[in-house]
């Protein structure tokens, strides 16, 4: 088995393409499961926080701890998708 020179680059490009291929699939995944999610958060609380009772609005309150982060993935994603297009 001999090796030419410039064979190894090949190999080499190919793996950094199925790698990058790779990582922008499972991030486009996670974007939209946090969106779904998101949503899902923001209904529940919309529901819960119109009913009278105590307990139910409180936890609506506390659906904010898993809303605020997911917003900000939200902005997060929105931005690097409106970079991707102007760029």
């Amino acid at each position: 088995m001999s090796w030419r020179k410039g064979e190894g680059n090949l190999i080499s490009t190919v793996t950094t393409v199925t790698t990058v291929t790779a990582t922008f699939a499972v991030g486009t995944a996670l974007g939209i499961l946090a969106t779904v999610l998101l949503i899902s958060l923001l209904a529940a609380k919309e529901v819960v926080m119109a009913d009278p009772r105590r307990a139910l609005r409180a936890l609506g309150k506390s659906l904010d701890v898993g809303i605020a982060p997911l917003l900000l993935a939200f902005m997060l994603t929105v931005a690097v998708k409106i970079l991707e297009i102007l760029a």
